[in-house]
């Protein structure tokens, strides 16, 4: 049997990596009685449907956005937030400029909650991270961004 190859190994390796963070966000998540696609919703929600990267918008995100940044269909939308009104994290209002459509705005408990569920991010981020020292972690940013650039459609950048 062969060695595997370098693009292998480092394909694994990424892989165990991103298994490590959703296994150590769900714990995180955990007591807040969140999953990690609920937490994801109100991160959207909280910078406005703005795109990761990009500054947060102060206008609550329509429906039809949050589906769209959480890559899922808008009925499965409509159940996200079903769960997250029910818990009192957020709440649908009309849209002021088209009262046809609805937005989802965050309610006092989902701005200390999303608050949270960043707090728990960044931390969850230094564990991870903390066996590199700054230039490694640098290197590394490098390196991954290098790799994305290499592999994600012009969509998938505002995502």
């Amino acid at each position: 049997m062969s060695e595997p190859s370098d693009s292998s190994r480092v394909g694994e390796l990424l892989l165990r990596c991103a298994h490590t963070v959703r296994k150590t966000t769900a714990e995180d998540l955990e007591p807040l009685g969140l999953s990690p696609h609920h937490a994801r919703a109100l991160e959207v929600i909280a910078r406005g449907g703005a795109a990761r990267g990009e500054p947060a918008i102060d206008v609550p995100p329509r429906l039809s956005l949050l589906a769209e940044r959480l890559r899922i269909a808008p009925r499965s939308v409509t159940e996200v937030v079903d769960a997250l009104e029910d818990k009192g994290l957020v709440r649908r209002e009309p849209d002021p400029s088209d009262r046809r459509a609805t937005v989802v705005r965050l309610t006092d408990e989902g701005e200390h909650t999303a608050a949270r569920i960043r707090q728990l991010r960044h931390a969850r981020m230094d564990r991870l991270l903390d066996a590199l020292d700054h230039d490694e972690q640098t290197q590394l940013t490098v390196l991954l961004q290098k790799v994305l650039n290499g592999t994600e459609q012009p969509s998938d950048v505002s995502r």
